[in-house]
């Protein structure tokens, strides 16, 4: 019988595993980059929550009424896994309902950056996600839908989340379960306003370009227990619509039309909202400051020649006929204001794929100039510096103590 001696790697050999455990700069710099953006993202969602504007507005006061009970979702479908949560903190961790409220709303706030972070670093890189990240934790009409205590912050954060499940599901290892989590967002998604309309264009496009790939690597359990969730989750929301037929016009946005003439100029007011002017309503907003700012303005605009250059990519199709279908249905909508923010990931996604063209443009011109790319990446540092410090400036400062603000925070539960 052959002994087979123990073999024991030389000290050379030891050295070079070390060395491939050891993590890279390049790593290193991303994982710090990551806890600054984790503390940043904690400080500024959840400092003063409470006692930057103490009295709730008009919007809040629907939760705390809808929040004081459980909400039966057969009986009122609009919104309903929301409130239910605000009213379960509200039961077992925190004892004032507007502060449960906006806590939900901060948690649900986190959620959306994390998506919008691990959706730019599969499109693009971990260093642009970064950027992107900075870029919306930093915007004030993030700020103010994230930390109000309303469902605003869903209308932002449900496409983003389905945008990065289906993108999972193309090159996931774990196809089934991603699946099973994309059936249970869209099942759950059903019950937000407009939400039915992005679920319809992205099947279909999915339907057109990718179903017969997509639905070999399922497992038949996968497609027919998915297929369960999304109807199990859907009964309720039809009984409701049954009992009250005019839950499914809100839903999809058309609750409330305004007459022809009311719907051209709010389509007007929408588009020079973001860097015209808004119509005043200091619940939402300073004064008739645009939305966003110069900066913002010029990479959306170079992000719409991006995706018009690769239109016949999923993501583009996806991204460019939400942003255009979202303003249409708001121009249908009365209080379009209030349901603004299911525009706010589109356009993200459409201002950060605008940084993406100049920086590329740039680093093409000077493929081999050390001093003229870095001193690109200078600019753009500086550039979305200035841009976080005058938005958290304006909601943190200037808006709070606006006297328009606090008469629109001055009901009391």
């Amino acid at each position: 019988m052959k002994i087979i001696k123990p073999t024991f790697p030389t000290k050379n050999q030891l050295r070079r595993n070390l060395r491939k455990l050891r993590p890279t700069q390049e790593g290193m710099r991303i994982l710090f980059a990551s806890l600054i953006i984790l503390a940043l993202v904690g400080l500024l969602l959840g400092t003063n929550l409470k006692t930057l504007l103490p009295g709730a507005s008009s919007y809040e006061q629907v939760t705390i009424d809808r929040a004081q009970f459980f909400t039966r979702p057969w009986e009122n479908a609009l919104n309903a896994p929301y409130y239910n949560l605000v009213t379960l903190v509200n039961k077992l961790l925190i004892d004032d309902v507007l502060l449960a409220a906006r806590t939900v709303s901060a948690i649900i706030g986190a959620l959306t950056l994390f998506s919008f972070f691990m959706l730019l670093r599969r499109w693009f890189s971990a260093r642009i996600a970064v950027i992107g990240v900075l870029l919306l934790v930093s915007n004030s009409w993030f700020l103010t839908v994230a930390r109000s205590g309303t469902p605003q912050i869903l209308l932002a954060f449900t496409p983003l989340t389905l945008f990065l499940f289906g993108s999972w599901l193309r090159t996931a290892p774990l196809v089934t379960t991603t699946f099973l989590l994309l059936c249970l967002a869209c099942g759950i998604s059903l019950y937000f306003p407009y939400m039915t309309w992005l679920l319809a264009i992205g099947g279909g496009i999915v339907f057109f370009k990718d179903r017969k790939k997509l639905l070999v690597n399922i497992s038949l359990f996968g497609k027919i227990f998915g297929g369960f969730l999304i109807a199990a989750l859907a009964v309720p929301l039809l009984i409701s619509i049954i009992s009250s037929p005019h839950i499914i016009l809100e839903l999809l946005g058309l609750g409330d039309l305004p007459d022809p003439k009311a719907a051209l100029l709010q389509l007007l007011n929408i588009l020079g909202g973001f860097f015209v002017a808004t119509e005043k309503n200091p619940a939402l907003h300073l004064g008739t400051l645009p939305l966003f700012e110069m900066f913002s303005a010029a990479m959306l605009a170079i992000g719409f020649y991006s995706y018009e250059k690769r239109l016949g990519m999923r993501r583009s199709l996806m991204v460019s006929i939400g942003f255009v279908l979202a303003i249409v249905l708001l121009s249908l909508t009365k209080d379009y204001q209030y349901n603004l923010p299911i525009i706010l990931p589109f356009t993200m996604l459409l201002i950060i794929s605008g940084l993406v063209e100049l920086l590329q443009q740039w680093f093409t011109v000077f493929p081999k100039n050390p001093i003229a790319r870095s001193l690109g990446a200078c600019l753009m540092v500086v550039a979305i510096g200035f841009v976080s410090y005058y938005h958290l400036n304006r909601y943190f400062i200037a808006w709070p103590n606006a006297p328009e603000t606090k008469s629109a925070y001055h009901l009391i539960q």
